[in-house]
C-alpha cells in the first residue's frame, strides 16, 4: 500500500466520522476533504520517494 492510498484513506475516514459525529452529513464539506487529500496524498508519496533516494536504506548501515 502506498502512502497515496494510506493518506486518502484515512482522510476521507476522519471525514467521514467528523460527518457522524457531527450528527450531519455535509457533503460539500466531505468533497473539500477529498480535493485536499488528493493533492496533499500525492506531495507525501512524492517527498517520500525524494528522500528514499537520498538516504540510505536502515538495512545497508553498518551493524
Amino acid at each position: 500500500m502506498t502512502l497515496v492510498w494510506a493518506f486518502m484513506i484515512l482522510g476521507m475516514l476522519t471525514s467521514v466520522l467528523n460527518a457522524i459525529l457531527m450528527h450531519k452529513w455535509d457533503w460539500h464539506r466531505i468533497m473539500g476533504n477529498f480535493v485536499f487529500m488528493l493533492p496533499f496524498s500525492i506531495f507525501i508519496q512524492w517527498f517520500s520517494d525524494i528522500f528514499n533516494r537520498i538516504m540510505p536504506d536502515v538495512y545497508s548501515l553498518p551493524g
